[in-house]
Order: structure tokens, then C-alpha cells, then sequence
């Protein structure tokens, strides 16, 4: 599905910048997962080839991406929700199928990174997040 709007995000501990260039004609939003592809920056989807490297510092603003334009990424351990997160997911790999969801599967994927830590968000009781360190996503076949 993806983002429809910007999505408020949290880092813990140190974060690295990487600085691309976004595929034009496509809209970004700040929070959302990206991967580098033939040089350029798209959005995360569950697709060969794609590894996730962190998300978007600011998107675009909901207008589609001008040839060549900037971008800065957030690389490092960053907190995203998964409504079926659990304690049990800490150290297991996740995917990033869209650039606003991660799972615990996928058919396509690599994974986008390690889960490091499990909470809820807030005082809330369904809202779950698990801490993800983008600096741990590797290709999908080192896992068989």
C-alpha cells in the first residue's frame, strides 16, 4: 500500500547519513523505507534485488520527485511499528515489503535488517514497534 503522508520516526543510539538521488515521478515521504537500486534511491517494495537501507529524513512533500533530486537517508537503529510485533522477534530478520511496512517474511525481499529490541510505543497497548538496525540487512540467500 505505503505512505500516504509523512510518518514521524525514532532513532535510538548513533545514525549515519546517506545522501542519493530519488527515482523522478515518484512521491516520498519523511519515515518512509527506501533501498538503493542501479545507483538511485526507491522506495522499499517486496521485490529481488531491493534491500532496504533506512528511511527517508524528508520526502517530498507529496509532489512527485524532480529529475535528480536529493535526498538524505537515516541508516542506523530505527524504531518501526508491526502490529504483530512480539519480544520473541528480537534478533530475527525482517523485511521491508512497502516503504511503511516491515514483516517477518517475504517472497521477494532481502532483509532489511536485524531486530534489535521489542516495545510499546507510548502508553498504548497495541501499538508495537520493534527497533530495527538497518546496518544489518544482507541478501537473502546468505540466509540459506
Amino acid at each position: 500500500m505505503g505512505l500516504s503522508a509523512d510518518r514521524d520516526y525514532a532513532v535510538s543510539g548513533r545514525t549515519e547519513i546517506l545522501r542519493g538521488v530519488l527515482t523522478d515521478a515518484v512521491i516520498y515521504y519523511k519515515g518512509g523505507m527506501v533501498a538503493i537500486v542501479s545507483g538511485l534511491i526507491v522506495k522499499a517494495a517486496n521485490t529481488a534485488g531491493h534491500t532496504p537501507v533506512g528511511v527517508l529524513k524528508a520526502g517530498t512533500r507529496g509532489v512527485a520527485a524532480a529529475v535528480g533530486q536529493q535526498c538524505e537517508i537515516e541508516r542506523g537503529k530505527i524504531w518501526i511499528p508491526l502490529a504483530t510485533g512480539a519480544q520473541t522477534d528480537v534478533d530475527d530478520f525482517v523485511y521491508a515489503t512497502a516503504d511503511d511496512t516491515i514483516a517477518k517474511t517475504a517472497t521477494n525481499a532481502n532483509p532489511c535488517g536485524r531486530v534489535v529490541d521489542y516495545k510499546l510505543w507510548g502508553n498504548s497497548t497495541t501499538d508495537k514497534r520493534l527497533l530495527v538496525d538497518f546496518r544489518q540487512a544482507l541478501p537473502k540467500t546468505a540466509l540459506a
